[in-house]
């Protein structure tokens, strides 16, 4: 299980290992991401490879000290 890695490259090993077509694999119906400012490439792999059984929504806010209001 996830919860006996204490490492982040356990937890990708798992996930990287992990069989998402197993019919015993208890997934959430949808995943929602808040506030992932920077992703490296190991998370986003175990992300897009979450979103191949389930949606993924990632809900991103970009960094500026620009005003957006004058965009609408």
């Amino acid at each position: 299980s996830v919860g006996a890695r204490k490492l982040f490259i356990d937890i990708y090993q798992y996930f990287i290992k992990l069989d998402l077509n197993d019919s015993s694999l208890k997934l959430p119906e949808r995943l929602y991401l808040f506030g992932l400012t920077s992703v490296y490439p190991s998370q986003l792999e175990i992300i897009i490879k979450l979103s191949q059984r389930i949606p993924v929504y990632w809900y991103y806010q970009p960094c500026s000290y620009e005003y957006y209001g004058d965009l609408l």
